[in-house]
């Protein structure tokens, strides 16, 4: 046994100076990590740049984030619906009086909008210019569809130029601007899609034309 432990345990000059250097390095390395910190400033990381960027992508989304819920809750201010109360019968919506649409059950800034429209010339010339409203959503208008009725007299009807024949490739020469869609603004010269989408959209946000001078307002629109 003795032996066995002499075989294993003991060592020659050689490998005592050996374990000696080692243990020389283990213990320098040991004071050093620990009285580094006296002798070498270390460099900190400067996060501010970092920090402020995620400020601000936060504040950024916070904005949106309250942007649209300020959205929503104008549109459903607007789209106020009193089941119980509403009523329904055969109306004309060309100036129809304030009452006549609160009994069909429209908010008070719902007729605001409509009579805004009205007052700067726009007028309802078929059912879905009804629709085309955008305090009106789709399911108020599908209830009151059916109750929608339009003189014949106000309805659109396309001009005609005297000096040119009746059709040009079955085109109109000229549309009524606050009733057409974008497939009629687009059988007009120089009008394509870009364009017709435009117009209506500038129509919508501004309830209407009121002058033809108007369009010139249309981004890239040149008359």
């Amino acid at each position: 046994m003795k032996q066995f432990l002499r075989d294993y345990f003991s060592f020659n000059r050689r490998e005592r100076n050996g374990v000696f250097v080692l243990l020389s390095l283990i213990l320098v390395l040991i004071l050093y990590l620990s009285f580094a910190d006296f002798f070498f400033t270390r460099e900190k990381t400067d996060f501010s740049k970092f920090e402020k960027e995620i400020a601000d992508f936060e504040a950024v989304q916070k904005q949106i984030s309250d942007s649209l819920s300020a959205r929503n809750n104008y549109f459903t201010s607007f789209n106020t619906l009193d089941a119980d109360s509403a009523e329904r019968f055969s109306f004309n919506p060309n100036n129809l009086p304030e009452e006549d649409w609160k009994r069909l059950g429209l908010s008070d800034k719902q007729i605001k909008t409509i009579k805004n429209y009205e007052s700067k010339g726009g007028k309802f010339r078929t059912k879905e210019d009804v629709k085309k409203m955008y305090c009106i959503t789709p399911e108020l208008y599908a209830s009151l569809k059916p109750y929608i009725q339009i003189p014949e007299n106000e309805t659109p009807a396309f001009k005609k130029s005297e000096h040119q024949p009746s059709t040009i490739n079955h085109q109109p020469l000229f549309v009524e601007l606050n009733s057409a869609d974008t497939t009629s603004l687009k059988t007009l010269k120089g009008i394509g899609s870009a364009f017709s989408k435009r117009i209506v959209a500038f129509r919508e946000k501004l309830g209407g034309f009121v002058k033809k001078e108007q369009l010139m307002e249309v981004y890239g629109f040149d008359m």
